[in-house]
């Protein structure tokens, strides 16, 4: 009888803890960024035409951001502007229809008037192929932002890095703005119901702490894909 009853004591703390592992969504995943592409590594893939080996591998379109050139402009931190650099279709119209609108939800709220013009200092785009393919950079739907530049029409700019402290009110305004959009705009949920944790990962992440991952997640009929980690 005791053996027993150890059996069944056995077997309802298992399920307990089985239930409870369930309970762990799979896509919860903070990505810890590990991984991503220098501009010397998507030289070699992309300039010798190894992006035709991957291309098939993205299962969303593709388009270039002109970092030089577009409406918004753009550097990989230490570099210069890429006349072309790979990015999925729907980062791409995010950043040109959400980035200014944000940062100018920034500045208006740390005492700026809004800018008309914007520049982009990033750690990143592209997974290398160690990262995990559920990441959101292997599909090139999330940017690793280190700085925006500012721009008024009067001449005068600001450069606004993510790693000064003086500019959390700033980037917690930006991040609550980019959380609604992505919520407004790509049918996502709220992110454990907050529009600062929508669509992006800072401080709240060691691994953070230097630079903000901003992204746009696969989300379909108002909810998280059931493959791609939710930010």
């Amino acid at each position: 009888m005791k053996n027993i009853i150890a059996i069944l004591i056995l077997s309802f703390t298992f399920s307990v803890h089985a239930t409870e592992a369930n309970l762990t969504d799979p896509r919860d995943v903070v990505d810890t960024d590990e991984g991503v592409m220098s501009p010397d590594q998507e030289f070699n893939i992309f300039s010798l035409g190894q992006d035709d080996v991957l291309a098939p591998l993205y299962r969303f379109s593709q388009t270039s951001w002109r970092e030089c050139t577009d409406s918004i402009t753009g550097n990989y931190i230490g570099y210069n502007c890429v006349s072309s650099r790979q990015i999925s279709d729907i980062l791409s119209r995010f950043m040109n229809n959400h980035f200014l609108t944000c940062v100018n939800e920034g500045l208006v709220k740390t005492g700026y008037a809004p800018a008309n013009d914007l520049h982009v200092t990033h750690v990143g785009i592209h997974a290398d192929p160690r990262h995990s393919p559920q990441s959101l950079h292997s599909e090139n739907r999330a940017i690793d932002v280190k700085e925006f530049v500012a721009y008024w029409p009067n001449g005068a700019s600001k450069r606004i890095d993510y790693q000064d402290s003086a500019n959390r009110n700033f980037f917690v305004a930006f991040r609550q703005c980019w959380g609604r959009r992505v919520n407004q705009y790509n049918g996502c949920p709220l992110y454990s119901g907050e529009s600062v944790l929508t669509g992006s990962i800072g401080w709240e992440n060691a691994n953070h702490q230097h630079h903000m991952h901003v992204s746009v997640p696969y989300c379909v009929g108002g909810n998280y894909g059931s493959y791609y980690y939710m930010r």
